[in-house]
């Protein structure tokens, strides 16, 4: 019976492989050579997905257990914090961050400047603030604070090196009376970190001499306009009580390059200083303002012969209330054309007693806000400057709120 069941079975296989064979083709050496390629690509593939599964693991670890000891990063805008050794041999073998050449020469904002604890030049005499190391408040401060004016004064490449530094006020708060304020340039050391790099100025009440105006030119020359009256209101002294410095970077310190050195005493008085007086002037009265324009840098003129620049308003409200009407009033000196369609943050315009009036958006005590004013000539040069001052208004009509001027000097240059 079995060897029936062997013969059958035999017949079955024979008829299969009579039907099958023909339409099988053997392997070459083509299809041979894609397999392996195939099953290569398999292996380096699977290989691939271990090795990122190897380095996400961890990563994600790391982030989740927190980068210790290194410290986290800091957010925008402040330096890195210096790590915090441990002694352990983990710590030291953890390598220390360092910051590239790119963040010593990076930019230094305002924020940098705020979140920095600096080596503050000495004070005028009698002023509540402490020199030496100190962390610049901004203008909400309390009585003996560093203020750091509403704005940054400018930038400049002060030192030479092909990075523009801050050039800033920062002013000593007080209860009544004049703040006391110094002009001070500032720097990154080769790890990065804001430093002061020289004082400019700072006032005197001895003398007086009080800044009234700040300007710093793209070279690094700071200027700055001294005024040497008492003032008890916000009224603008005249030029024979202001006069402009300046100020150049030698390696070492900041000398004066151009300009008076002091104010001419009074006739009769046979000194050099100021008239003697027998009781201590009364300080001036803080103003409502503070107020910086950069500089306004004409380009090479255009087919018409029109050259086209722009210059920026910082104002910051000093004073116990909000602001509702800003006035930036520019006055009309028959070169410079204001491009009124063209400015931003003024939301109307009039004209009146030869004045370009822009109202700005309300400030609240302690608020700052920016106004740019395109301008336009025909002109050539030579540089010169251009006034404008800052009051409130009582309405958006333009009816000034009086002694709340403020006065800032423009510089204007000539490129192309």
């Amino acid at each position: 019976m079995a060897e029936r069941e062997d013969l059958l079975l035999g017949d079955e296989f024979a008829a299969y492989r009579a039907r099958v064979l023909p339409t099988v083709h053997p392997a070459g050496p083509g299809l041979v050579r894609e397999t392996v390629r195939r099953r290569r690509r398999r292996s380096a593939t699977a290989a691939a997905a271990v090795a990122v599964c190897t380095l996400a693991v961890p990563v994600a670890g790391w982030a989740a257990v927190g980068r210790h000891p290194v410290a986290p990063p800091a957010p925008v805008g402040t330096l890195p914090p210096e790590p915090t050794p441990t002694g352990t041999p983990e710590a030291s073998a953890t390598p220390a961050p360092s910051v590239s050449a790119t963040g010593a020469q990076a930019r230094i904002s305002r924020a940098d400047l705020l979140a920095a604890t600096v080596d503050l030049p000495d004070w005028p005499a009698g002023a509540p603030c402490a020199s030496g190391p100190t962390r610049l408040i901004d203008p909400k401060g309390r009585p003996g604070d560093a203020i750091l004016s509403g704005f940054v004064g400018g930038y400049g490449d002060v030192d030479s090196d092909g990075v523009a530094e801050p050039v800033a006020l920062i002013r000593c708060l007080v209860t009544e009376g004049a703040y006391p304020e110094q002009v001070v340039a500032f720097d990154r050391d080769a790890a990065g970190r804001v430093v002061v790099l020289g004082q400019v100025f700072r006032s005197d009440a001895t003398k007086p001499e009080s800044l009234f105006s700040l300007s710093v030119h793209p070279d690094g020359l700071v200027r700055v306009e001294v005024t040497d009256v008492v003032r008890t209101d916000a009224s603008v002294p005249d030029e024979t009580h202001r006069q402009w410095r300046g100020y150049r970077w030698n390696g070492t310190r900041f000398a004066q390059t151009d300009g008076p050195s002091s104010f001419t005493p009074p006739a009769g008085t046979g000194g050099t200083g100021p008239a003697p007086t027998t009781s201590p002037p009364a300080p001036p009265a803080p103003r409502l303002f503070e107020i910086l324009g950069s500089t306004l840098d004409y380009g090479a003129p255009d087919g018409t012969g029109t050259r086209h620049g722009s210059t920026t308003i910082t104002i910051a409200n000093t004073g116990g209330g909000t602001v509702e009407h800003p006035m930036v009033s520019y006055v009309d000196n028959g070169t410079d054309q204001v491009a009124e369609t063209e400015a931003q943050g003024c939301w109307n315009f009039f004209r009146d007693d030869g004045r370009i009036t822009c109202i700005a958006q309300p400030l609240e005590p302690g608020g700052q806000a920016e106004v740019e004013l395109p301008f336009t000539t025909v002109a050539a040069g030579p540089d010169h400057e251009l006034t404008v001052v800052v009051q409130a208004g009582r309405s958006e009509t333009g009816t000034a709120v009086p002694d709340t001027a403020t006065t800032v000097n423009v510089s204007v240059s000539f490129g192309g």
